[in-house]
């Protein structure tokens, strides 16, 4: 891999996802500072993000679902961790996340998806204005939007939450 930080988190999520024949394939890690973050790759990143993001106790997830786990999560979990540690404490050693990882940091992100210059972070449900507010005083890097998701967290079973929608910021 000659990427660093979280560009080689993606590449590791992206090439396993891969090897094990999943449409998507998502980690999570409970930073002491921004709490429950997922990460995903793959066709179908999207609906495995949210999937993770939505359970706190959840650590990872896939489509399909495989019968057992690929035995690279816990590595995949650990290099989470430690990219975001890395992408907080020096930005300039993955500059392409530093659009992310200032987004990660807003309180209420708890996943974010990089697709190009497009970051779409996923926002718990009824929090979408408190994080715009943020986003509008923040000096973001150049060149980049961010496109919010809500998504309810840890819904009581049974009673559906609050229905899903992104909006472009």
């Amino acid at each position: 891999m000659s990427s660093a930080g979280l560009s080689a988190l993606y590449e590791a999520l992206a090439a396993t996802a891969e090897r094990h024949g999943l449409d998507g394939l998502a980690i999570a890690v409970d930073d002491p500072d921004l709490g429950h973050q997922g990460f995903a790759a793959g066709a179908e990143a999207r609906a495995v993000l949210d999937d993770v993001v939505s359970d706190p106790a959840r650590r990872w997830w896939a489509r399909p679902l495989p019968d057992v786990p690929p035995t690279e999560i816990e590595v995949l979990r650990a290099l989470a961790a430690t990219a975001l540690r890395l992408g907080r404490a020096d930005p300039d050693a993955d500059p392409d996340a530093a659009l992310e990882v200032l987004v990660r940091s807003l309180p209420h992100v708890t996943g974010v998806l990089r697709v190009g210059n497009v970051v779409e972070a996923t926002v718990a449900a009824g929090h979408r204005d408190e994080v715009v507010a943020r986003l509008a005083v923040t000096d973001l890097p150049p060149g980049g939007a961010v496109v919010l998701h809500e998504v309810a967290v840890d819904a009581p079973a049974g009673e559906p939450g609050p229905r899903p929608r992104a909006e472009l910021i």
